[in-house]
């Protein structure tokens, strides 16, 4: 991977001139099992998605609703573990993929592997940036330096709740963070984006709970991204490998949602 190149922000970059919003979808690798999932991606990509989100399960996923922490479950149920998220992310790549793809991982599995061991691994498999769930915030300022040591960016998670002076804290410069990820109820979302517009430059996204054009298109004209995630799970818990038409017509439908043109 040419770690000097930035996706992410060549994307976002690229979408600001046409005036919309970026459209990033979440995949748990494995649920139902990770043939399945890297057909999800292949699929949900051509559909329209602008980057691929590709959690990795967690035996504990915090803070994650009851359906997410099933998808987590079922993932890890079925054998998988944070290589075949890479093996994924290879196969895109080798398939001619060039659209970012973020790797979401607990600070938990970071951790165990090991930093430098996961974030390698990562850029060789030609994965663009992590999202690091669960992570303390007297831990967060050492995090984005180790990654980009490896080749690795960052999307910082920032809580919807969180405080002005951490938000601040949270959105200053450090090492090569490429985007914001605001994380929690769309409809308290207002007042921390205004928060960090005042204090950061960087994109900003907002998620995972957006479900329906309609939402998409509330969360579009508030900021720079928006993350498709809970209902794919939803979808992917009742339907299985079947889910896929339901997710790829949800993506085209909210594909328009996303311009900001008056």
């Amino acid at each position: 991977m040419d770690d000097s190149r930035n996706r992410i922000g060549e994307m976002f970059a690229a979408l600001k001139e046409e005036k919309r919003a970026a459209l990033f979808g979440v995949i748990q690798t494995g649920d139902p099992d990770v043939e399945t999932s890297l057909g999800f991606c292949r699929r949900l990509l051509s559909a329209g998605l602008d980057a691929l989100v590709l959690s990795v399960p967690c035996r504990m996923p915090m803070l994650s609703s009851p359906p997410v922490v099933r998808s987590h479950a079922r993932a890890l149920a079925a054998g998988t573990t944070y290589t075949d998220a890479l093996k994924i992310i290879r196969t895109l790549r080798d398939e001619g993929c060039d659209k970012p793809i973020v790797m979401a991982v607990y600070v938990s599995v970071l951790f165990k592997v090991t930093v430098s061991v996961f974030a390698k691994a990562a850029a060789a498999a030609g994965a663009d940036a992590f999202i690091v769930e669960g992570c303390p915030a007297d831990r967060s300022s050492e995090l984005t330096p180790q990654l980009r040591r490896h080749g690795m960016r960052r999307i910082r998670i920032i809580p919807v709740g969180a405080r002005i002076t951490r938000s601040r804290q949270m959105a200053s410069p450090e090492g090569d963070i490429t985007a914001l990820y605001l994380h929690g109820d769309a409809e308290a979302a207002a007042g921390p984006i205004a928060d960090l517009r005042a204090v950061s430059s960087l994109p900003i996204c907002l998620g995972y709970g957006a479900a329906s054009p309609a939402e998409v298109a509330r969360d579009a004209a508030r900021v720079d991204g928006v993350f498709l995630g809970a209902a794919f799970t939803e979808m992917i818990e009742k339907d299985g490998a079947a889910a896929i038409d339901g997710m790829e017509r949800l993506v085209v439908e909210c594909l328009p949602a996303l311009s900001k043109k008056q």
